[in-house]
């Protein structure tokens, strides 16, 4: 018997994008940590169509200067800094049509980014974005039954095998022998080759090794 059933499952994903600095005439902004250059701090910047970027940045108190640059669309612009406190802000004009780009800080090495704040370009103040993925999955179950399957009746198949071959002759061998093997009952009755139905005996193995030289 086999039985097929199937079923689905589903899983979704949300990635949001919010502005910061709550400019309701901003773009969505987004930053992540990027990889390090030459061990200075990097940061990756989804402008969300801002016309410009406000970076609050912040650092040790006892840093009174920093320093490093915009990357974008390939191109570096320097920018400079005077922090106070142990925080400084800086800003970057963003181009038209640019929708990511990386501040870099060369000095000192121990800031961090804390906010990107959006100006302009009309942009929405959050975007979500959704995606939904179904997966179906089909699983088959095979079921056989020992019960349903008649078994051999041929006289010498002591395996029930439907044929009767030397693994039968060495079956009833170690079964006489008490191998520790199991025959089963209809085994046994189509092993009953010497006339003597009472037992398996020696007399039944050779009569079944003479069926298979064909005597």
């Amino acid at each position: 018997d086999t039985t097929t059933s199937s079923q689905d499952s589903q899983s979704s994903s949300t990635t949001t994008s919010t502005t910061i600095g709550g400019n309701p005439s901003g773009g969505s902004v987004s930053f992540s940590k990027a990889s390090d250059v030459d061990n200075n701090p990097k940061w990756v910047v989804q402008t969300g169509g801002a016309s410009k970027l406000i970076f609050k940045l912040k650092t040790n108190s006892a840093d009174t200067e920093a320093n490093g640059c915009f990357e974008i669309n390939g191109n570096s612009t320097k920018w400079t800094a005077s922090p106070s406190g142990g925080e400084m802000t800086v800003e970057c004009e963003v181009p038209s049509g640019v929708s990511q780009m990386y501040i870099t800080v060369w000095w000192p090495t121990s800031a961090t980014l804390e906010d990107v704040t959006a100006i302009g370009g009309g942009g929405s103040s959050s975007t979500t974005s959704s995606s939904t993925t179904t997966t179906t999955t089909t699983t088959t179950t095979t079921t056989s039954s020992s019960e349903n399957t008649p078994e051999s009746t041929k006289r010498g198949d002591v395996d029930c095998d439907g044929y009767v071959k030397i693994a039968d002759a060495v079956l009833l061998a170690r079964y006489i022998a008490e191998d520790n093997v199991v025959v089963t009952s209809q085994g046994k009755s189509n092993a009953e080759l010497a006339g003597d139905t009472s037992t398996l005996t020696s007399d039944d193995l050779v009569a079944l090794l003479q069926l298979l030289a064909g005597f």
